[in-house]
């Protein structure tokens, strides 16, 4: 808890800072949301709800490992010419800032919620419910 709020304070401190323009929304969204993350789930671990716990703090974590995939993305964009279709360098930088953490973030959703509400319509297809109706008098 208290390293997730050092984090995400000091990457609102950056984000406020940082002299790159196209790294002040993701960074300042990611870093936000990494701190509403961590304070949901120590919300729900105090209510204890530890299933949205859980949850909130894959979510939290996907979050802090954001500036590591920057990193990644960052070297794969300069040293393997990864989105090499991108002309323009700063639109790339926000492309990749953008995706560090909104595409891991969209997979663990997914596996959240997409995944089992189709998983969920799967059953209902193959298991249709009966009505009996039930006649009054």
């Amino acid at each position: 808890m208290i390293g997730a709020l050092f984090g995400g304070i000091t990457a609102l401190y950056l984000a406020i800072t940082i002299q790159f323009p196209e790294s002040v929304i993701p960074l300042t969204l990611s870093s936000a949301l990494w701190l509403l993350t961590t304070a949901s789930a120590w919300i729900t671990i105090k209510r204890k709800n530890v299933q949205a716990h859980r949850l909130f703090m894959i979510r939290s974590y996907t979050l802090a490992l954001s500036f590591i995939f920057v990193r990644i993305l960052n070297d794969l964009v300069e040293k393997h010419n990864f989105l090499s279709f991108i002309p323009n360098s700063e639109v790339k930088a926000a492309t990749y800032e953008w995706g560090s953490w909104v595409v891991p973030l969209l997979v663990v959703e997914f596996f959240f919620a997409w995944l089992p509400s189709i998983r969920q319509m799967k059953v209902k297809k193959l298991y249709p419910v009966k009505r009996t109706e039930t006649v009054e008098s």
